[in-house]
């Protein structure tokens, strides 16, 4: 059993303790600082450089909205159940962390326009059935609180035994060494992990079992006292399209767009 995965490389405890300080423009004072969650280690989302520094297309939009806004951001790297939690008790403003829609989070957050686009996948060993009868009595997983956690209790619940994990890393680890059988998680991020050393092996399974084909929009969320700031979010989304900078951006981490 292997100890330590090569996917974990950028895993660290400074990831967990880093609280990014990232300045808008000059004019803003500090009680305009707003707090925003990203994902806690979700490549090319959020990971860490080399040199330790937050990075990503979710790190690189939040600062470049907050520089359109004029705003002064403080970002902390969270757990997706700890971002839902915290935007819920009000503790933070906003998170950029590809968050879907679903009536549940309607009802406790607000939503900007999408920021970009993305589709779930199963993953699993190459070969492996989705059918009801292979499947039935064994172990899916997704990230606790997400839409395709959701997804997979909707549709699997009454076949098989449906996990949630805390990360992303911990929900790889599973897949890898045997304690799950299929992974239902964001496409973007399954490519990366099947292109990776700990992927041999694995692979997008039938892509034409529900509920994975279809689209699904990204939108940053925002807590449900501060209407004001999705405006605010809406306008800087559109200024980062109209300037080139959004596109920019997406080139940096893939290879198609995602918008």
């Amino acid at each position: 059993m292997r100890k330590h995965l090569p996917f974990r490389r950028l895993l660290t405890a400074a990831c967990l303790l880093c609280l990014c300080l990232l300045t808008g423009a000059p004019a803003a004072h500090a009680d305009d600082t707003l707090n925003v969650g990203i994902l806690q280690y979700y490549p090319p989302f959020s990971m860490q450089d080399a040199e330790g520094r937050m990075t990503g297309f979710d790190v690189d939009i939040a600062q470049a909205l907050c520089r359109q806004m004029g705003r002064r951001c403080r970002l902390t790297p969270l757990p997706l159940n700890t971002i839902v939690d915290k935007l819920t008790d009000l503790s933070l403003d906003m998170a950029v962390a590809g968050l879907g829609i679903s009536e549940e989070r309607q009802r406790i957050m607000l939503f900007s326009e999408p920021y970009y686009h993305s589709r779930s996948r199963y993953v699993g060993k190459a070969g492996q059935s989705l059918s009801r009868e292979a499947l039935q009595g064994g172990k899916l997983a997704a990230l606790y609180n997400s839409v395709q956690y959701q997804l997979l209790q909707d549709r699997w619940k009454d076949n098989a035994k449906i996990l949630g994990f805390e990360s992303l890393q911990s929900l790889l680890d599973a897949l890898v060494l045997g304690r799950v059988d299929v992974l239902f998680m964001d496409e973007i991020t399954a490519n990366q992990f099947l292109e990776s050393a700990d992927g041999a092996g694995f692979a997008v399974l039938d892509a034409d079992t529900p509920p994975q084909e279809a689209v699904e929009p990204a939108c940053v969320a925002v807590n449900r006292r501060s209407s004001t700031l999705v405006n605010e979010i809406n306008a800087g989304i559109a200024a980062l399209r109209t300037s080139g900078e959004y596109e920019r951006l997406m080139r940096k981490y893939f290879p198609s767009p995602i918008d």
